[in-house]
């Protein structure tokens, strides 16, 4: 469901949920976001047409995501473009560059800049606040991701050490549902997935709950296996530059999500993060040319 009235909530959350709704549902979100300012002038029958589906599944969808009916939709739309949000096309592209190597920066970093900017929109508030409050409390914390969520779960796991957290972050997916089988009470699992799909990760958060850990997810979409099997959820994720590469931006978010975490548990355990911190500090001066 769209949770806040804030027009600038709209497009995100329906990215956020997209990947959760049904075939047709599925389709008529991505028409939407693919054309967001087209929809405002729109039918139901044209958005039907366009989405490749009917008229009642149109409205079906727009109730499955959180509005009152297509009008609704179409207005909080129009709010939201008025208000200064996205206007252009987040649907697929064929190519990043569009055969033209040179826009590849700019456009990855205009999209990278876009999915930052959003991701506050998705990210509830209470959620973050029970995420610090867990990290805060942990015995020990083991943070786990495969695939392209791996990298971001090492850096996770290197910054809590940074403030003095105990923690976990195996390399091979192996050690990780091991170290999430040997959790206990009062431990966390903090498990990064794009999708929130993933065979492995999903396992590592059941092994984890079955021991009685708080398990906190970081991932893409609202609606998700993962979520499911998680405690915590927070949600930011980035929109598709074609190739399947909106897990790139995802990434991007999902690493500003850890960044925030870290700071915020970092305050509130300021008598054990202060020394880590200074520690770290000085081995980095001790390594420096």
């Amino acid at each position: 469901m769209v949770q806040s009235t804030q027009v600038e909530s709209v497009l995100p959350v329906i990215r956020t949920m997209s990947a959760s709704l049904t075939p047709g549902d599925a389709r008529v979100a991505a028409a939407i976001l693919n054309r967001p300012t087209d929809v405002i002038h729109m039918s139901v029958s044209e958005l039907a047409e366009r989405a490749g589906t009917a008229a009642s599944t149109v409205v079906r969808a727009c109730k499955s995501l959180g509005f009152k009916g297509f009008q609704d939709l179409k207005i909080r739309i129009a709010q939201e473009v008025g208000a200064g949000g996205p206007p252009v096309s987040v649907g697929d592209q064929s190519t990043p560059g569009d055969g033209r190597p040179a826009l590849i920066v700019r456009r990855v970093m205009d999209s990278a800049a876009r999915a930052l900017s959003e991701a506050p929109v998705t990210i509830d508030e209470n959620e973050f606040e029970r995420a610090v409050a867990a990290i805060a409390a942990a015995g020990r914390v083991l943070v786990a991701g495969v695939g392209t969520s791996w990298a971001p779960a090492q850096d996770a796991g290197y910054r809590f050490m940074m403030i003095g957290l105990q923690v976990q972050a195996p390399v091979d997916v192996r050690g990780q549902l091991l170290a999430a089988r040997l959790l206990n009470k009062g431990d966390v699992l903090v498990v990064m997935s794009h999708t929130g799909a993933s065979a492995e990760t999903l396992e590592a958060a059941e092994a984890a709950q079955v021991a009685g850990s708080t398990v906190v997810a970081i991932t893409s979409f609202a609606r998700s296996a993962l979520a499911s099997h998680s405690n915590v959820v927070l949600v930011a994720g980035g929109h598709d530059l074609g190739f399947r590469l909106e897990a790139m931006l995802s990434r991007l978010t999902h690493l500003a999500v850890v960044d925030a975490l870290y700071l915020a548990v970092a305050e509130r355990l300021a008598e054990v993060a202060k020394p880590a911190l200074d520690a770290s500090a000085a081995i980095t001066a001790s390594h420096t040319i």
